[in-house]
């Protein structure tokens, strides 16, 4: 009887376990609206990611290196920041960005998520960094937003991610770079 029940224990939390993960969040979901850029860069920027999640488990946010990638290069694409962007090798810059941290909301008719990336830029010829920074954002998602917690909580560091890559890519467009080649 304790053996069956063990076993009935286990199955339900392999089970639970399995179903709690998710995919990764599509790049739009992670993309600011908009991107104030300042200069526009006459150089190409190939980005890379890293720090993410796939599969998610339900206790991480749902961001694929892939993902945040794409988002960081739509980004860059919509403010002109450089004169290219994307994922292929051959450019003149890489721009690394690393998650260090999203913290994802619990519960709350309000709820808050902070996210950290790392961004650094490096000259692709000479290996040269040439920007780092560390930025620290947060949204807040209500019940307006959803009135489920578990789109609430997704919105919220969905939002704190896209928020990090509009403050990145605005002050990656105020950097003094000299022209490559």
């Amino acid at each position: 009887m304790i053996r069956g029940m063990r076993s009935l224990a286990i199955a339900g939390a392999v089970a639970i376990l399995t179903a709690c993960s998710a995919p990764p969040a599509p790049p739009a979901l992670l993309t600011p609206p908009r991107v104030e850029a300042t200069t526009r860069h006459p150089g190409t920027v190939e980005v890379t990611a890293t720090g993410g999640c796939a599969p998610c488990s339900i206790a991480q946010a749902g961001i694929s290196d892939e993902s945040l990638a794409e988002a960081v290069v739509a980004a860059l694409r919509e403010s002109g920041t450089f004169a290219g962007a994307g994922r292929d090798s051959g450019s003149d810059y890489r721009l690394a960005v690393q998650i260090f941290r999203v913290d994802m909301p619990v519960v709350g008719l309000s709820m808050r998520s902070q996210a950290e990336l790392g961004w650094t830029l490096t000259e692709q010829r000479t290996g040269r960094q040439v920007w780092q920074r560390s930025f620290q954002t947060a949204h807040v998602a209500t019940f307006g937003d959803s009135p489920i917690g578990q789109l609430r909580a997704e919105r919220a560091w969905q939002g704190a991610v896209a928020a990090n890559i509009a403050e990145a890519v605005a002050a990656l467009s105020r950097v003094p770079l000299t022209p490559v080649r």
